[in-house]
């Protein structure tokens, strides 16, 4: 993210803002199910909790290339933020949008965000620096950035209170 800023390369810019805060609903949502298990550890919870776990680790798209995505089926990143865009969060799915916007094929994400004409319209410029287009490209990426590595903070620390109920809920069921 930083050296892409510092480099001026407004789509890579993006896409790593947008990949920080996709990693960081990932974490959220592990940490919201690992607190859902520690108040009812059952097998089946243990179970489910145990397929969300190598489907997130190993799961894929792209069958034939990298995995099965039938024996994995990687978790959908827009479920995940819908779950998580409510209460305080309610705004996190349009921010992703808007994230995404920089990145897709679409009037905005090519059309209306990188060309600029002439006065004459006759000379198309495509300007590469988010600084240059002004800074709500740079104050976007750096807002998700933060967001996506304040989640992930907030979730490890979750995780890891969780450890000794979770160890004792490991134990209960498996002895």
């Amino acid at each position: 993210l930083v050296c892409s800023l510092n480099l001026g390369l407004t789509v890579p810019l993006m896409l790593n803002a947008r990949a920080i805060l996709e990693a960081a609903c990932l974490a959220r949502d592990l940490t919201r199910r690992l607190e859902r298990l520690v108040v009812a550890p059952t097998e089946q919870a243990m179970s489910a909790f145990a397929d969300y776990l190598m489907n997130t680790t190993y799961g894929c798209r792209a069958a034939g290339f990298i995995g099965d995505p039938e024996l994995y089926p990687m978790p959908n990143v827009l479920t995940l933020i819908d779950h998580l865009s409510e209460g305080n969060l309610a705004a996190l799915r349009e921010f992703y949008d808007l994230l995404s916007e920089f990145a897709h094929p679409n009037h905005l994400g090519l059309h209306g965000l990188f060309i600029s004409y002439t006065d004459e319209l006759d000379v198309i410029r495509f300007p590469q620096d988010p600084r240059a287009m002004g800074s709500i490209c740079a104050e976007a990426a750096l807002a998700s950035a933060t967001l996506g590595l304040q989640f992930t903070l907030l979730s490890w620390l979750a995780v890891d209170s969780l450890e000794r109920q979770l160890t004792a809920a490991i134990d209960i069921l498996y002895e």
